[in-house]
C-alpha cells in the first residue's frame, strides 16, 4: 500500500477509460465466479458496476481496490444470499 500505485482515475488517463473500465470488470468477473450462489451478475450489470467504481472511488489506487476485492471474498464485507448483489459491492 505504500508503493506509488496509480489512481484508478490516473489509469484511466494513461491506459484509457476502457482499459480500466476492463480490469474492473474482471476483478468483479472474478468475484462473481468466487460466489457459491445460483444467480450472477450480468454482463450489463458488471459494465454498471465498473462505471460506479471509477466514477465514485477513482481516487483509490489500484492495489487498494484489488485489496477491496480480496477482503470481500474473504467475508470481511458481508455475504451474498442467493444472487450476486452489485448494491452490496457498492455499499461494502
Amino acid at each position: 500500500m505504500t508503493y506509488n500505485y496509480p489512481t484508478m482515475q490516473q489509469a484511466a488517463t494513461i491506459y484509457g477509460d476502457e482499459a480500466i473500465s476492463l480490469w474492473v470488470k474482471i476483478q468483479l468477473e472474478d468475484l462473481n465466479n468466487y460466489c457459491g450462489v445460483k444467480e450472477k451478475m450480468t454482463p450489463e450489470q458488471l459494465g454498471e458496476i465498473a462505471a460506479i467504481f471509477l466514477y465514485n472511488y477513482g481516487e483509490i489506487n489500484i492495489a487498494e481496490f484489488a485489496l477491496f476485492m480480496i477482503k470481500f471474498k474473504a467475508g470481511k464485507y458481508g455475504q451474498f444470499y442467493g444472487t450476486v448483489d452489485p448494491l452490496i459491492i457498492t455499499t461494502a
